[in-house]
């Protein structure tokens, strides 16, 4: 997530530990960051390779305005 905002300074993204569903969270604050090819191809890398190092734990990407 850092080399993410370094590379987009303009992003605005939080992560977080939630407690109760043992869950990692990335809250995306721009629905246009969201849906961007750049945050997309970021997401898949993600996703792999946390799954690869931490096949017993999830993680979700939320994005804000979804509350």
């Amino acid at each position: 997530m850092e080399s993410f905002i370094e590379a987009n300074p303009n992003a605005k993204m939080k992560y977080m530990y939630d407690t109760i569903f043992n869950m990692h969270v990335i809250e995306v604050a721009s629905i246009s960051l969201y849906e961007s090819a750049e945050f997309k191809a970021w997401h898949d890398d993600l996703i792999s390779e946390f799954a690869r190092k931490y096949p017993t734990e999830e993680i979700g990407v939320i994005l804000t305005d979804s509350f």
